[in-house]
């Protein structure tokens, strides 16, 4: 499959940090089904969100005291986004 062209949005060519960094994570899930192949996993955040509504990404988010690392943020926010269960991910 050729995806098409994407051209980036003007706030996506530079980047500069963030006055207020804070600790936070995606999972990039990759779903190997025997029938249909290798597929990546997206969300498309809802329309009615005051940040990055309607946009696509990797579910994620936030770092919370209790994670004990980037890949408990990640899973816990896929959990909570998805339903995807931690034991399920290899």
């Amino acid at each position: 499959m050729k995806l098409p062209n994407f051209q980036l949005a003007p706030a996506l060519t530079s980047w500069e940090p963030h006055s207020d960094p804070r600790s936070s994570a995606v999972l990039a899930l990759f779903i190997d089904d025997p029938d249909l192949g290798v597929s990546l996993l997206f969300t498309r955040r809802a329309a009615e969100l005051r940040a990055h509504a309607g946009q696509v990404g990797f579910p994620g988010g936030r770092r919370e005291v209790y994670d004990e690392s980037p890949a408990a943020t990640a899973l816990r926010e896929a959990n909570e986004e998805i339903g995807l269960l931690a034991h399920s991910v290899t």
